[in-house]
């Protein structure tokens, strides 16, 4: 997506299942709405490419696979609500299922 013109937000998974969660998904939505109100489509991401995987970091904490999830979720949903978008794609696993149960828009 970015290679087509998105801009793109990192989202740090192992911040974002962190005590630190509140702050990453704030400076995530920062990120994503300036990008939006510029006008431009935006992709938020945790990894780019399996190199950039930190899945077995990520599974060192229990039920952090369910806390990324919610926070990825509470993000999606922040920037749905403030920029009043009608349309979102979220995808890969189970990861964004989780995702999903939590936009609630």
């Amino acid at each position: 997506a970015m290679g087509d013109g998105f801009d793109g937000v990192e989202v740090d998974p192992v911040e974002l299942v962190s005590e630190e969660s509140d702050k990453a998904i704030a400076r995530a939505a920062a990120a994503g709405k300036a990008s939006l109100q510029a006008g431009r489509s935006v992709v938020l991401y945790t990894a780019l490419g399996p190199a950039a995987d930190r899945g077995a970091e990520i599974d060192r904490q229990e039920g952090a696979r369910h806390k990324l999830g919610r926070g990825l979720g509470e993000l999606l949903r922040a920037l749905a609500v403030a920029q009043k978008l009608k349309r979102v794609i979220i995808a890969g696993g189970d990861t964004s299922s989780q995702a999903l149960g939590h936009i609630a828009v």
